[in-house]
Protein backbone atom coordinates (compact mmCIF):
# COMPACT_ATOMS: atom_id res chain seq x y z
CA UNK A 1 0.00 0.00 0.00
CA UNK A 2 1.50 3.99 -0.66
CA UNK A 3 1.53 6.49 1.66
CA UNK A 4 -1.34 8.92 1.82
CA UNK A 5 -1.04 12.32 3.18
CA UNK A 6 -3.81 13.70 4.74
CA UNK A 7 -4.70 17.14 6.28
CA UNK A 8 -7.55 19.50 7.78
CA UNK A 9 -8.20 22.24 6.18
CA UNK A 10 -8.99 25.56 8.01
CA UNK A 11 -13.02 24.73 7.22
CA UNK A 12 -12.97 21.92 9.20
CA UNK A 13 -12.59 18.85 5.77
CA UNK A 14 -10.23 16.45 5.59
CA UNK A 15 -8.31 16.03 2.52
CA UNK A 16 -5.91 13.11 1.27
CA UNK A 17 -3.20 12.80 -1.00
CA UNK A 18 -1.03 10.61 -2.55
CA UNK A 19 2.18 12.46 -2.58
CA UNK A 20 3.80 15.32 0.07
CA UNK A 21 4.20 17.48 -3.07
CA UNK A 22 0.90 17.36 -3.27
CA UNK A 23 0.03 17.91 0.11
CA UNK A 24 2.55 21.08 0.29
CA UNK A 25 0.87 22.61 -2.68
CA UNK A 26 -2.69 22.40 -1.28
CA UNK A 27 -1.17 24.38 1.91
CA UNK A 28 0.28 26.87 -0.34
CA UNK A 29 -2.79 27.16 -2.07
CA UNK A 30 -5.04 27.35 1.04
CA UNK A 31 -2.08 30.39 2.57
CA UNK A 32 -2.56 32.32 -1.08
CA UNK A 33 -6.38 31.95 -0.26
CA UNK A 34 -6.18 33.42 3.23
CA UNK A 35 -4.43 36.26 2.12
CA UNK A 36 -6.22 37.01 -0.84
CA UNK A 37 -9.29 37.57 1.22
CA UNK A 38 -6.87 39.72 4.27
CA UNK A 39 -5.79 41.94 1.11
CA UNK A 40 -9.34 42.41 -0.42
CA UNK A 41 -10.30 43.20 3.19
CA UNK A 42 -7.39 45.92 3.47
CA UNK A 43 -8.42 47.11 -0.39
CA UNK A 44 -11.93 47.76 0.67
CA UNK A 45 -11.32 50.11 3.63
CA UNK A 46 -8.71 51.78 1.55
CA UNK A 47 -10.51 52.38 -1.55
CA UNK A 48 -13.77 53.37 0.64
CA UNK A 49 -11.13 55.92 2.06
CA UNK A 50 -9.71 57.58 -0.82
CA UNK A 51 -12.58 57.37 -2.48
CA UNK A 52 -14.57 59.47 0.31
CA UNK A 53 -10.91 61.67 -0.17
CA UNK A 54 -11.26 62.14 -3.99
CA UNK A 55 -14.60 62.73 -3.70
CA UNK A 56 -13.96 65.87 -1.58
CA UNK A 57 -11.50 67.05 -3.55
CA UNK A 58 -13.65 67.47 -6.21
CA UNK A 59 -16.38 69.68 -4.06
CA UNK A 60 -18.46 66.81 -4.09
CA UNK A 61 -20.33 68.17 -0.56
CA UNK A 62 -22.61 69.66 -2.74
CA UNK A 63 -23.95 66.59 -4.16
CA UNK A 64 -26.85 64.18 -3.16
CA UNK A 65 -25.91 62.02 0.10
CA UNK A 66 -26.48 58.94 -2.45
CA UNK A 67 -24.41 59.61 -5.40
CA UNK A 68 -22.04 60.39 -2.66
CA UNK A 69 -22.67 56.85 -1.33
CA UNK A 70 -22.20 54.99 -4.16
CA UNK A 71 -19.05 57.05 -5.71
CA UNK A 72 -17.45 55.12 -2.14
CA UNK A 73 -19.01 51.88 -2.42
CA UNK A 74 -17.42 51.75 -6.28
CA UNK A 75 -14.03 53.21 -5.68
CA UNK A 76 -13.91 50.72 -2.06
CA UNK A 77 -15.31 47.63 -4.23
CA UNK A 78 -12.51 48.42 -7.25
CA UNK A 79 -10.06 48.89 -4.99
CA UNK A 80 -10.98 45.82 -3.04
CA UNK A 81 -11.35 43.73 -6.00
CA UNK A 82 -7.63 45.11 -7.67
CA UNK A 83 -5.65 43.77 -3.85
CA UNK A 84 -7.76 40.89 -4.66
CA UNK A 85 -6.50 39.62 -7.49
CA UNK A 86 -2.88 41.46 -6.76
CA UNK A 87 -2.52 39.54 -3.06
CA UNK A 88 0.43 37.54 -4.47
CA UNK A 89 2.45 40.39 -5.86
CA UNK A 90 1.20 43.50 -2.80
CA UNK A 91 2.41 40.57 -0.39
CA UNK A 92 6.00 39.85 -2.15
CA UNK A 93 6.46 43.94 -2.26
CA UNK A 94 5.69 44.20 1.08
CA UNK A 95 8.37 41.51 2.07
CA UNK A 96 10.69 43.04 0.08
CA UNK A 97 10.51 46.33 1.52
CA UNK A 98 10.43 44.75 5.39
CA UNK A 99 13.78 42.99 4.09
CA UNK A 100 14.93 46.25 2.63
CA UNK A 101 14.01 48.35 5.87
CA UNK A 102 15.76 45.78 8.27
CA UNK A 103 18.99 45.50 5.56
CA UNK A 104 18.93 49.55 5.75
CA UNK A 105 18.74 49.47 9.68
CA UNK A 106 21.20 47.39 10.14
CA UNK A 107 23.76 49.31 7.96
CA UNK A 108 22.89 52.51 9.66
CA UNK A 109 23.30 50.35 13.19
CA UNK A 110 26.73 49.00 12.01
CA UNK A 111 27.99 52.59 10.23
CA UNK A 112 26.97 54.72 13.45
CA UNK A 113 28.64 52.14 16.19
CA UNK A 114 31.84 52.35 13.97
Amino acid sequence: MATRYGRRRRDGTYEYHDSDASLQAAKRQEGREARAGFFGFVGLVIGGWLAYLGLQYIGAADWPKWTRFVGVLVGAGVCATLFFKLAEVVWKLFVALLAIVLLLAIGVFLWKSV
